[in-house]
């Protein structure tokens, strides 16, 4: 009996445990920065790139074995007012043999009040945690959230919000 006891208790912590950094995972997304620009994201893009745009742990770029890469998205982010530049993916002129960039909002908000998202290359918006949302928040301007300028362009998953003078939400 005392054994049973003791192999519960100790299946108890260490379910405990594995649960903890999950927990602590989630709580990063949470963190929002205010950012001048968006940035231009290529398959030669680097952390180190991102970081010295935006500020360290915003994002990360993995190159992927299948030939794509994925940008995760780890805080928040809002382009502040009078940004210009959206995040953009590819090069129009590197033609549509361009690798796939992967957007994964990784339950993340990005929100701005200009373009927030433009492909000129081939690029999937996914959301592997739920939650995740891009906001185009003006209500003047003409309602764009993402645009596609490039070759092809996926949207598996995510939210997205318009909201203006005609205000439109897709999920």
């Amino acid at each position: 009996m005392k054994i049973r006891k003791c192999i519960s208790a100790l299946l108890a912590i260490a379910f405990a445990i594995t649960v903890f950094p999950a927990a602590v995972f989630a709580v990063g997304a949470t963190e929002t920065v205010t950012i001048d620009n968006g940035i231009g994201i290529t398959a030669e893009t680097t952390d180190s790139d991102i970081a010295a745009s935006w500020g360290e742990g915003v994002a990360t770029v993995t190159a992927n074995s299948d030939g794509t890469y994925t940008v995760r998205l780890l805080k928040n982010i809002i382009l502040r007012d009078g940004a210009v530049t959206p995040i953009t993916f590819g090069n129009y002129s590197d033609g549509a043999e361009q690798p796939m960039m992967i957007l994964d909002l990784n339950g993340c908000t990005v929100t701005g009040k200009t373009i927030i998202i433009s492909n000129y290359g081939n690029l999937t918006i996914t959301d592997s945690v739920g939650g995740g949302r891009v906001t185009y928040n003006n209500p003047s301007g003409y309602l764009v959230a993402v645009q596609n300028a490039g070759y092809n362009m996926i949207i598996n998953s995510g939210e997205f919000e318009c909201i203006g003078a005609g205000s439109v939400s897709y999920s």
